[in-house]
């Protein structure tokens, strides 16, 4: 069989198999190191696990993007605040259980540690962490606060320990304890760190330590710490920052003023003016120009030729790059260019509406791992507190549903509010929406809301109709309370039939 047989028996077999082209070494793969075994293989040194997050918080300290963008993720997330809604089945419950609540986490001295920030301060700085940083810890205190610690205080005792990962403690992949220094700022970090254990559940279950990671960095279950959502840009701010320099140094330049001067053989030796300065021109190497301003007329010798040295700056392709690496970040932390820079001009409405549903779908599942991790766990731990305290009677803490309850997170206003308003009011009239549910998804309690609404109605039909009967006494004319209170229809919508009739005279009429 000759040499040409064999290689199109070989080149054959080869487009005949079915496995993944992705598996074989290839000029296009780019060469992997197989590490095999958990997700924490990954960050398994801990020099570099601590590095990864101290970049991190060097960004946003010093980065121009960095830190706003930040803060604009943690802002459309978390708005004003969650609400809160015991759901036990007993009215007075449930308002005496929010009311408990709402009072421990507006006073910093019961519910932080440090006596510095209010409950809802607090989970502003764990949300924003979780993004810098990769994670952070929130222990549940004897005495009724909450003590957060930042992720470096999470760490490994001395001696290797395979079940003990960066500080978090597992059996079979199950976080059991927590090992924090006992210094904020560990200055042994290369000698003895004392380290404390702190279980993650207490004896009846609930959790002692809520772990708050960003759900979307870690890409592993078996994955125990959480890392910064800027680790897959580290390279490209670093190569920004670079060109960022070489911009400005150019720009520098091209700021300064420079003039050629060009001498040809006719050149003639003798005085040039400059503006109103007369400047000796001898022949001589270097000459030295004062008193330059703009609009001034220069005037050489015979034989001279005067230009001025420009640079072009910037480049055209620097803008773009900026919005390239803009962009990238925004990716990384889920907000659209858009919201980045404020700015909609680079795209239509419908960009703009679209970028803004997908932002919000990735806002809603940070808004629902931030409620399982940290709002829900700290509520059952402070219910059970009030209990063990006395502040709830003994029928009221053996209810079986005394734990049950929901968080409202806030929600978006629609970028068309009039499309809005109607869509929503289609909704209800046809069943498909209840208030209830429309008053949770913008973060409102319906029975709140319908409260204020009767009450503001009730207020403004008051005093209407005191005012049309003074003015009736007064003028002897028949007034309305509705012309007092000049309730209008609201523009885009008609009355007609029996509903106008009723609406005119404020007495009811059989259809």
């Amino acid at each position: 069989m000759t040499a040409h047989v064999l290689k199109s028996l070989r080149e054959m077999r080869h487009e005949m198999r079915a496995d993944y082209s992705a598996g074989k070494r290839s000029r296009h793969v780019r060469e992997r190191m197989q590490l095999g075994g958990s997700g924490d293989a990954h960050y398994a040194q801990s020099s570099q696990f601590d590095r990864i997050r101290e970049y991190a918080r060097d960004m946003d300290r010093n980065d121009a993007f960095v830190g706003p963008l930040i803060d604009t993720a943690v802002t459309s997330q978390l708005k004003t605040g969650f609400r809160l809604e015991p759901t036990t089945g007993n009215k007075k419950l449930n308002e005496k259980l929010k009311g408990l609540f709402v009072e421990w986490a507006s006073d910093p001295r019961a519910c932080d540690h440090h006596w510095e920030r209010t409950f809802w301060e607090m989970c502003i700085y764990a949300l924003r962490e979780q993004y810098i940083d990769g994670d952070i810890f929130s222990v549940l205190t004897d005495h009724g606060a909450v003590q957060m610690l930042e992720a470096d205080r999470c760490m490994s005792p001395d001696g290797r320990n395979e079940e003990i990962v960066h500080g978090v403690e597992l059996a079979g992949r199950r976080k059991v304890g927590f090992w924090f220094s006992a210094d904020q700022v560990p200055t042994a970090r290369g000698g003895r760190v004392k380290v404390t254990r702190v279980p993650a559940y207490d004896d009846d279950g609930e959790r002692v330590v809520l772990h708050l990671y960003n759900p979307k960095t870690v890409k592993r279950i078996t994955q125990a710490r959480g890392v910064s959502s800027l680790a897959s840009v580290f390279f490209k701010l670093g190569m920004h920052e670079d060109i960022e320099f070489a911009t400005l140094v150019k720009q520098q330049v091209a700021a300064a003023f420079a003039i050629s001067v060009e001498r040809d053989a006719s050149y003639n030796a003798g005085k040039a003016q400059f503006g109103t300065q007369t400047v000796e021109t001898d022949g001589s190497n270097t000459t030295t120009l004062e008193a330059v301003e703009p609009g001034m007329i220069v005037r050489g010798s015979k034989g001279e030729k005067i230009s001025t040295l420009s640079s072009n700056v910037p480049s055209n392709e620097y803008l773009e790059h900026t919005k390239t690496v803009l962009t990238e970040i925004s990716v990384n932390l889920g907000v659209p260019l858009v919201m980045a820079t404020m700015d909609a001009s680079s795209t239509n409405f419908s960009g703009f509406r679209g970028a803004m549903e997908l932002a919000r779908e990735g806002f809603r599942v940070m808004q629902k791992s931030f409620v399982d991790r940290k709002l829900r766990p700290v509520y059952r731990w402070k219910v059970r507190q009030w209990v063990a305290e006395g502040k709830l009677t003994a029928r009221e803490a053996a209810r079986p549903d005394l734990l049950a309850h929901t968080w409202r997170a806030p929600r978006w206003p629609y970028i068309q509010p009039l499309h809005d308003a109607q869509a929503n009011a289609l909704l209800m009239s046809t069943g498909q929406m209840s208030p209830s549910g429309w008053a949770g998804e913008n973060g409102a309690d319906w029975e709140e809301h319908a409260t204020d609404i009767v009450r503001d109605w009730e207020l403004l039909a008051d005093a209407a109709m005191t005012a049309a009967k003074k003015l009736s006494d007064k003028h002897g004319v028949d007034v309305h309370w509705r012309d007092v209170a000049n309730m209008e229809t609201p523009t885009g919508l008609t009355l007609s039939g029996a509903v106008a009739e009723q609406t005119k005279t404020g007495e009811p009429v059989d259809a």
